[in-house]
């Protein structure tokens, strides 16, 4: 079976896109400490280290495949792989978010994966959930080299284009930053969306939930200087 030319330059392409994805997550292990690092020296965990080296075993593999044109071995562990990929860099961006949040606990990092996002390092490139007993629910979205970004900045150096909402408001928050905050008119509903800087945007949404606090709590715990780091040097 001849394979087309364009699916040989795919693979390659995606060996290059694996092989840097691999090279700056060994980067970060070395340089960026997480608030789970500890969890490393748990017997029952494997080291970071150990998952990078298995998965630059299997980039050897997959180049191995190419040279000997076994491509549909090489396309099926390039599928294994990017998922394993998708997965592990999500992990990493869930580490600069706590666990819990007073009542609420973290539930999911991987439910809400942005195919798209998760692979290119633009629009959402991370969601989370976090639910109390009560049903309530906080939803994080990280928003990255997104063109919408620009509208919320947009937004905030222009107050008057949301005068007379009555539901929508600019706010400050620690650090110098500012954000666009819309609440339902029950109470019942909050989100903020938090401008960073011109390349990324915070999205924290409350269901359930009548006071901001518990996002502005949750915004003070995200470590939002190695969030940026990892994502402006990825």
């Amino acid at each position: 079976m001849r394979i087309p030319p364009s699916l040989i330059a795919l693979i390659g392409c995606l060996i290059l896109t694996l092989n840097s994805h691999l090279l700056f997550a060994e980067e970060v292990n070395e340089s960026i400490v997480t608030p789970h690092q500890v969890e490393l020296n748990d017997p029952e965990s494997v080291p970071q280290k150990k998952v990078v080296l298995e998965l630059l075993n299997q980039v050897d593999l997959i180049k191995n495949n190419i040279n000997q044109e076994q491509y549909s071995i090489g396309i099926s562990r390039v599928t294994q792989l990017l998922d394993r990929l998708k997965a592990r860099r999500h992990a990493i961006i869930g580490e600069f978010f706590p666990a819990k949040l007073d009542h609420f606990k973290l539930q999911s990092r991987d439910e809400m994966f942005d195919e798209t996002g998760i692979m290119t390092g633009s629009g959402q490139v991370f969601a989370c959930t976090y639910l109390n007993q009560a049903g309530h629910s906080i939803d994080v979205f990280v928003i990255h080299l997104d063109p919408a970004i620009k509208d919320y900045k947009n937004i905030i150096q222009n107050p008057s284009l949301i005068t007379g909402s009555e539901n929508t408001q600019i706010i400050e928050l620690s650090g110098g930053f500012y954000g666009l905050e819309k609440k339902s008119e029950e109470g019942r509903f909050v989100e903020q969306n938090i401008l960073i800087n011109d390349e990324l945007l915070l999205n924290l949404v409350a269901n359930g939930v009548e006071e901001d606090a518990v996002l502005n709590k949750l915004y003070t715990q995200i470590n939002i200087t190695g969030l940026d780091t990892y994502l402006n040097t990825h």
